[in-house]
């Protein structure tokens, strides 16, 4: 009892990195948010070949532009390599845009004929898959049941640590994880 008192007062020791008093097997659950009302979520473990991560989530009403994405980043966010970002512009043009960041270098695909709009009701899930074929590797992106897009990947599976949510969402609802 009182090696455990001890440790309470003084520590064990160990070094650890824990946001809001929770880790997950030994790795930080959350980052410092960068971006407008950003919501950061640590992957549990790193991703293979056909996982899934699904995000159901509320957005504000009359919503500017969401973003939904998937990051890396070992031990914080690396906002200079983002895997798949994907962001709903509901003005300025009502688009859905397709961003990867790869070493600080952006490309972007805007996908004029998605309309957020007629795609995205309030309560919203986006399913992002991992894919990988004998010459790529590739994350399917889907809309409640339709398919939205494809993007090649120009990082690894094992990468990619973090979902982030930004901008106009309201809450998260349910973050699932299917691993394969």
């Amino acid at each position: 009892m009182l090696k455990v008192c001890w440790d309470c007062l003084f520590g064990n020791g160990q070094q650890t990195e824990v946001v809001n008093g929770t880790a997950l097997n030994g790795h930080t659950v959350g980052s410092i948010a960068q971006r407008e009302n950003e919501m950061a979520y640590k992957i549990p473990r790193p991703l293979q070949n056909e996982d899934v991560i699904e995000v159901k989530g509320l957005m504000r009403s009359n919503p500017e532009r969401i973003c939904i994405a998937l990051m890396t980043g070992q031990y914080n966010i690396d906002y200079n390599n983002v895997a798949c970002e994907v962001e709903a512009r509901f003005i300025d043009g009502d688009n859905m845009v397709l961003r990867t960041i790869v070493n600080g270098q952006m490309d972007e695909q805007v996908l004029e004929r998605e309309r957020p709009s007629d795609l995205l009701p309030a309560e919203f899930t986006f399913a992002f898959k991992l894919v990988q074929d004998y010459n790529s590797d590739r994350i399917e992106i889907a809309i409640g049941q339709s398919h939205l897009a494809e993007v090649d990947l120009k990082h690894s599976f094992q990468d990619i640590s973090y979902v982030t949510l930004s901008h106009d969402i309201l809450k998260v609802n349910e973050l699932i994880f299917k691993f394969n």
